[in-house]
């Protein structure tokens, strides 16, 4: 391995912030080949939660708010790497993470055929009911029409290949589909996204239904742009959210939603469930959890993408005509202080 480059991009300190880096901190060997990018998205100190680590690390601070892609985008620029780890703030990196990615680093292994990795993300409370539902259909990696999309709480990126796709699109304003954009452009560009059993990290999920509501609201923010037409797409992807959202405008459709979009979307959920290894009572009821889930994101997004279009976007409600008519998003490193 040449070496690895670590994006980590944070809002300021936490006891999460600290927990991960010092979990990260022991997973990686002295010596090791690795580069840590702490980029602060605002200009909060870090300096305790960076206190005492031992591992390489730089950290940015890039004053305005500007979101998890520029921050992601930032920290690439900042340190050398020939493949891209990118964690999130709110995981705890097991001891062996390290060691066991090593693995995808051959190429002539069984898991070195690949341009995005992404590896297995389990939640910290294994037991909470609204964790496991959390776990199991919101913050994965998701196969659809046999394209993975991956999350980027844990994923390798190959630089060649982030490069060639211009980064992470600095439009989306929070942490909200920047990561299946990315995912989406990397499989118009032919490039190999997949994922792997052999390392995985932990997750903070939500563990009470008030925390459900305000992320499914804040991940609803960003629909105007995960869902514009000119977003590359394809056949069957489209989430049952935006036909719900799209659906409210149309009153006669509303009466059929709950058998058209509904209960396809719960049936699919719950098989998806069901292949985690979860039991049928169990499945049921994370399915149940899900739906206050799916309907609060649907609501927030419909808001959301009505308030774009009367401020006159008119590209929001046509995501089956898109094609890419820009040049995409850029790769360079600006506004911060080092």
């Amino acid at each position: 391995m040449s070496g690895l480059a670590v994006v980590i991009p944070t809002r300021g300190d936490s006891p999460r912030l600290r927990t991960m880096l010092r979990s990260l901190d022991a997973a990686v060997p002295a010596g090791a080949p690795v580069r840590v990018a702490l980029v602060v998205d605002g200009d909060d100190d870090v300096t305790d939660a960076t206190e005492g680590l031992g591992c390489a690390l730089t950290v940015l601070h890039v004053g305005e708010r500007r979101g998890p892609a520029h921050a992601r985008n930032l920290g690439v620029a900042s340190i050398p790497g020939d493949v891209i780890a990118f964690l999130d703030d709110d995981v705890v990196v097991p001891s062996t993470w390290f060691r066991d990615l090593l693995p995808a680093f051959d190429p002539e292994g069984a898991d070195g055929d690949w341009d995005l990795l992404g590896g297995g993300i389990r939640s910290v409370h294994p037991h909470n009911p609204i964790s496991q539902m959390f776990e199991a259909l919101v913050i994965r990696h998701s196969c659809i029409d046999e394209r993975w999309f991956l999350s980027t709480a844990d994923v390798l990126v190959r630089r060649d290949a982030f490069e060639r796709l211009g980064g992470f699109d600095e439009r989306f304003p929070d942490a909200a589909g920047e990561d299946w954009d990315l995912c989406r452009r990397a499989h118009t560009a032919g490039l190999t996204v997949t994922v792997s059993d052999a390392f995985h990290v932990l997750h903070w999920n939500p563990t009470h239904p008030r925390d459900l509501v305000s992320r499914a609201t804040r991940y609803a923010a960003s629909s105007p742009l995960r869902f514009a037409s000119w977003r590359p797409r394809f056949d069957g992807t489209e989430e049952p959210v935006v036909r719900l959202a799209r659906t409210i405008r149309q009153p006669v459709r509303v009466l059929l939603a709950p058998i058209t979009v509904l209960l396809p979307n719960l049936l699919g959920r719950y098989h998806n469930v069901r292949r985690r290894g979860h039991g049928r009572p169990r499945a049921l009821l994370l399915v149940a959890l899900n739906l206050p889930w799916f309907l609060t994101y649907a609501a927030a997004s419909y808001r959301a993408l009505r308030a774009h279009e009367r401020a006159g976007s008119g590209v929001l409600l046509r995501v089956r005509e898109g094609v890419v008519e820009d040049g995409g998003p850029q790769l360079e490193a600006r506004g911060a202080t080092i």
